[in-house]
């Protein structure tokens, strides 16, 4: 985009294994125009609009490391660009795609959504809603075991399920009297889906939780 820079927004920039580059800030300029696209003289369909408005947001690094591509978003949305902060609003929204796809993730392949085998609409969208809501909490309990490592497990389990979480996975009949780390709990969710927990394998993730 080439109009004239609105402002800068300053980003975390996660660690990029295709890329082999490494976890960095990065500062980005910002642009957006709400402009509007006429529609063809050829169009074949008479009932369509004579233009569309189209809200284009820009993101781009200007000067970026040597020998490493330049971070753009191109975003297009339908919500009003009447200043900086809403251009700034659209790109926080953007940031948080990763969050969607990765509930995604979780219903196609933990949930097995796409293998949904009933005999009416009704049904399926019970058994969506049901899937979503298992999505939605196992993102929650292995994004909140890393940034809340420490934090009491009674955050999110009440005693009779972090007791019964605690010999599950330790195969014990005994279990502590005090409340462990929302580490230590999802650590103990991982080892009933097969998670070793060797230093190497980092956190554990979606899949094995």
């Amino acid at each position: 985009m080439k109009s004239k820079p609105k402002g800068q927004i300053k980003l975390h920039l996660p660690k990029n294994s295709k890329t082999q580059t490494q976890k960095r800030e990065a500062i980005l300029t910002l642009r957006y125009i709400t402009t509007q696209i006429q529609r063809p003289a050829n169009c074949s369909e008479p009932d369509l609009p004579l233009s569309l408005t189209m809200r284009l947001v820009n993101v781009a690094k200007e000067d970026p490391p040597l020998g490493v591509e330049a971070v753009e978003w191109m975003i297009v949305t339908n919500l009003e660009l009447r200043c900086c902060e809403d251009a700034l609003g659209v790109v926080d929204y953007y940031r948080h795609r990763w969050k969607i796809e990765r509930v995604h993730f979780v219903l196609k392949s933990g949930c097995k959504i796409e293998g949904l085998q009933q005999h009416s609409v009704d049904r399926v969208e019970l058994m969506i809603l049901l899937y979503s809501l298992i999505s939605v909490h196992i993102l929650m309990l292995t994004y909140l075991s890393r940034l809340y490592p420490e934090v009491s497990c009674e955050l999110v389990f009440c005693e009779s399920e972090w007791k019964t979480l605690y010999r599950a996975a330790r195969r014990t009949s005994v279990a502590p009297d005090v409340a462990y780390s929302m580490a230590d709990a999802i650590g103990y969710v991982a080892a009933l889906g097969g998670f070793v927990g060797v230093s190497s394998d980092g956190p554990p993730g979606l899949k094995v939780v």
